[in-house]
């Protein structure tokens, strides 16, 4: 699966269609981390355990988050989260008969 973001920042990226069971479950031990995690923090490791390519003009998706203080950076993750969320949840769905 191939995400695109043209504007403001020319980000791609891809992820399996259908991740493997082992993928699946690499993605939710990140996404649901413990009592203390932040939830987009957590939303955005399990993007990175599922990412095959990465190419964005503003960052390589293993920046040190402590080094780095660009807010664009975070508009970028907090994007590649939430697409990866809804393709992974709408995995469940049942197809439509045709």
């Amino acid at each position: 699966m191939e995400f695109v973001r043209e504007n403001p920042i020319k980000v791609r990226f891809t992820i399996p269609d259908r991740p493997t069971v082992r993928q699946q479950m690499a993605y939710y031990s990140e996404v649901t981390g413990t009592i203390r995690s932040v939830h987009i923090e957590r939303l955005w490791l399990g993007t990175k355990a599922l990412i095959q390519e990465w190419e964005c003009e503003l960052f390589n998706h293993d920046v040190d988050l402590d080094k780095v203080d660009d807010p664009r950076i975070v508009d970028v993750m907090i994007w590649a989260a939430i697409s990866v969320r809804d393709h992974v949840n709408k995995m469940s769905e049942i197809p439509k008969n045709s």
